[in-house]
């Protein structure tokens, strides 16, 4: 499942899934970049509760925790599979008081860009199947990187 949404919301690479060690009493799952710690039998609004954490997360460990960078991946994750109302939830977190970032986007892709220009009429651009996308910003290529075995360097550079 975790593959699968991470392809839906066009990210590659997904962070691995571990089973969760029967021996942990304080949490009921964990995730980083990297990987998504779940227990055998978990809901559905926990697990998208952890994508969201590997989404906000960096490779090196940077995380605004559950501030607005995490609430606005986690609203997104909880309307779009959970079909959640986000009017409701978001007057939910402002009237608790919680900050969202409603723009938010997973940390490790570069900032928005405005789309390129297409192409002249005649001037096609080369099909190259193994292009990065524009957004792999040199976070995203060190958790590729660890995620495949490789060094993480840049092509394009």
């Amino acid at each position: 499942m975790v593959g699968a949404i991470w392809s839906d919301m066009d990210l590659l690479w997904p962070p691995a899934v571990e089973r969760l060690s029967r021996r942990a009493t304080a949490v009921i799952a964990c995730a980083n970049r990297l990987s998504v710690c779940l227990p055998e039998r978990t809901p559905a609004w926990c697990l998208l509760h952890e994508i969201a954490h590997a989404m906000s997360m960096t490779d090196d460990g940077r995380s605004d925790g559950h501030g607005p960078v995490f609430m606005g991946l986690y609203v997104r994750l909880l309307v779009r599979y959970l079909r959640l109302d986000e009017g409701y939830l978001l007057a939910s977190l402002r009237d608790a008081g919680i900050s969202i970032a409603r723009d938010s986007r997973p940390v490790f892709l570069d900032p928005a860009r405005p789309p390129s220009p297409a192409p002249m009429p005649g001037h096609g651009q080369p099909n190259d199947a193994h292009a990065l996308p524009d957004r792999a910003g040199p976070s995203y290529l060190r958790a590729t990187a660890m995620a495949v075995g490789t060094r993480a360097t840049d092509p394009r550079t």
